[in-house]
């Protein structure tokens, strides 16, 4: 299958933006379980990392969507996971600078 028949972004987000929802959430469970429970979640994070990736890339893998469905779900994953670091270090210091 040739890069030209795959399926354009937008196209591609609407039919599977339900593969861009765990690797977006896990930041946020990433941080809030470092932040709030000061667990050791780092070995937990690991192989949910690799399995919300996977499951994100998919779609990719199956070459029914382009290339930029996979750079979307990186700037998902670091933006959000960017704003939780911010919104978890003002919460942990009490104060907006």
């Amino acid at each position: 299958m040739k890069a030209s028949s795959r399926i354009p972004l937008s196209e591609g987000l609407s039919l599977y933006w339900k593969h861009l929802v765990p690797i977006t959430i896990l930041p946020i469970v990433l941080f809030l379980g470092i932040g709030f429970k000061q667990a050791r979640v780092f070995w937990i994070f690991i192989p949910l990392f690799y399995g919300c990736g996977y499951y994100a890339r998919f779609p990719v893998l199956k070459r029914n969507v382009t290339y930029l469905f996979w750079i979307v779900g990186g700037v998902l994953f670091m933006g959000v996971g960017t704003i939780s670091f911010i919104i978890l270090t003002t919460l942990e210091t009490g104060s907006v600078r």
